[in-house]
């Protein structure tokens, strides 16, 4: 079946249209490719250049093969007729459409947290990030680089709260991919990021991963028996007054018996992470915390030396418990197997 029409973009990202020319032919739902010559591009479309081309829907002797290729030729549409004379106008959109964001988690610990699926979405994008001010990572930019043959370019808190449209207008005619530590929707900003690249018709894609809220029930927890998460923040960003909405979160957990996860501030430009002593020391200055209360210590999730350590308070708050990152964890009623499971792991 010869094709007759070539939608796809020149090398300004401008819509060209050809008919005519030489003929393609597909054979058996596979297509092969013979030199090509578009007076309205600037190279002969070959075997070379569009090394891959697959058909993606065959409709009403219709056909749709895609190509992409970063430099010169972005996005290649063949439209199949055998008896085509009519130019059809196509929108635009259906060439963006191919072009995505993806957010991508890296996982817990390392590099080697990255999946299968998230490292061949790697390979194939056309420019990625990181993001890593959520919490202390472990891992090597330089491994990654390796692994997906990508450079990757670190992102700072600013440049996804405050600066998303230099990312967005990226992924209009690119495959941008965001990588984030742990899973990327357990922090709100990544959900702005994807109702703002839905406002403007971007493809989006998320691929899960490891987080501390799954991470969690290593501890024994059930992890159905968790209330509502808090965070413990440095006191000097709160005039050194405990947070009341904190509290009532925390009082609020107690009151139904329900966990409480507290996750530790950070200040990722200067590598400052919380520690469970100084964590612990804020607790107590809460009206619902005392020295009396069991609580749960969890490092290092996810990597091969994790953490878990339980006991009072005031039994743990003196105590080195090594590298960061930490949560803790606050004590609804234990049903019996948690006890059980937590009593292998008491520190005081």
């Amino acid at each position: 079946m010869p094709i007759n029409v070539i939608v796809g973009t020149n090398a300004e990202r401008r819509p060209i249209t050809y008919i005519g020319g030489k003929k393609i032919p597909i054979k058996s739902g596979r297509s092969s490719i013979t030199k090509y010559h578009n007076p309205a591009l600037p190279h002969n479309i070959n075997a070379n250049i569009l090394p891959k081309i697959s058909i993606i829907v065959p409709a009403n002797g219709i056909s749709f093969a895609i190509s992409r290729k970063s430099q010169t030729i972005d996005i290649i549409i063949f439209i199949a007729f055998p008896t085509l004379k009519t130019l059809f106008k196509f929108n635009i959109s259906l060439i963006n459409r191919f072009y995505m964001l993806n957010l991508m988690g890296l996982g817990l610990s390392d590099e080697k947290g990255l999946t299968l699926e998230g490292l061949e979405t790697l390979k194939k994008s056309d420019k990625v990030y990181i993001e890593l001010y959520t919490s202390k990572w472990f891992g090597s930019i330089e491994n990654l680089e390796k692994m997906t043959g990508k450079k990757i370019m670190q992102l700072k808190r600013p440049d996804l709260e405050e600066n998303l449209e230099k990312i967005l207008k990226e992924a209009k005619n690119q495959t941008i991919s965001i990588l984030i530590f742990g899973d990327p929707l357990v922090a709100t900003t990544h959900t702005a990021l994807l109702i703002e690249a839905k406002k403007l018709g971007i493809k989006t894609r998320v691929i899960h991963n490891a987080s501390i809220y799954s991470a969690a029930g290593e501890t024994g927890l059930h992890l159905y028996k968790f209330g509502a998460t808090v965070t413990i923040p440095f006191l000097e960003k709160m005039n050194n007054q405990f947070p009341k909405s904190v509290s009532k979160i925390i009082r609020d957990n107690k009151g139904r018996d329900l966990h409480t996860l507290c996750l530790l501030d950070l200040i990722s430009e200067k590598e400052k992470y919380m520690t469970p002593s100084e964590g612990m020391e804020v607790l107590l200055k809460s009206d619902d915390i005392t020295q009396e209360d069991e609580i749960v210590i969890f490092g290092r999730a996810g990597s091969e030396e994790p953490l878990i350590a339980y006991g009072k308070i005031k039994n743990l708050i003196d105590k080195d418990f090594g590298n960061p990152p930490f949560v803790l964890i606050i004590l609804g009623k234990l049903h019996f197997t948690e006890k059980e499971y937590l009593e292998y792991h008491r520190a005081d």
